[in-house]
C-alpha cells in the first residue's frame, strides 16, 4: 500500500533525528508512531509562536499579517510556511509504501503550494471570506 503525507516518523533528515531523540528522550522510546495529525498540530502551534512574536501580540488580528510575511519553519517534516493569500501551508509530500509496519518513503516533492485552494481563495483580496470552498472533480 502507498500513502502520501507531509510527514513520516522514518524521514531521514538531521532535523527529524533530533526532533526524535528530543521525543522519545521526553516521552519514551517505546513511543507509538508520531502521526500525520500530530505533526501538523506540532508545525501549526510552531507557526503560530513565530507569528505571535513578530506581531508581538497575541491578538489575531495582529497575528494573521505577521504569518502572511513568508514566516517559515525548518520542520522535522521539512520546510514549512504560510501561503499568504489561502493561509494554508507550503510543505514537502512525500509518498512511502507500508511495510513490515513501517514505512519506507520512496518520492520526495519540495515545497508543494495549495494549488487547489488557491484556485478559489484569496484572503488578501477578500480578507471577510469566510466560505468553505469544496472542489469539484
Amino acid at each position: 500500500m502507498l500513502v502520501c503525507y507531509n510527514y513520516f516518523q522514518d524521514l531521514k533528515t538531521p532535523v527529524n533525528e533530533a526532533f526524535l531523540a528530543r521525543f522519545h528522550k521526553r516521552f519514551g522510546a517505546d513511543y507509538p508512531n508520531i502521526t500525520e495529525l500530530a505533526m501538523s498540530t506540532y508545525q501549526g502551534f510552531r507557526l503560530w509562536a513565530d507569528g505571535v512574536k513578530k506581531a508581538g501580540s497575541i491578538d489575531r488580528m495582529k497575528v494573521i499579517p505577521a504569518l502572511e510575511t513568508g514566516i517559515s519553519i525548518n520542520a522535522p517534516s521539512g520546510k514549512v510556511s504560510i501561503d499568504p493569500p489561502t493561509h494554508h501551508c507550503v510543505l514537502d509530500v512525500h509518498i512511502a509504501e507500508v511495510r513490515d509496519k513501517n514505512f519506507k518513503v520512496f518520492v520526495d516533492f519540495v515545497q508543494q503550494k495549495p494549488a487547489d485552494t488557491a484556485a478559489v481563495c484569496n484572503l488578501i483580496k477578500h480578507p471577510n471570506d469566510n466560505q468553505q470552498y469544496v472542489i469539484k472533480a
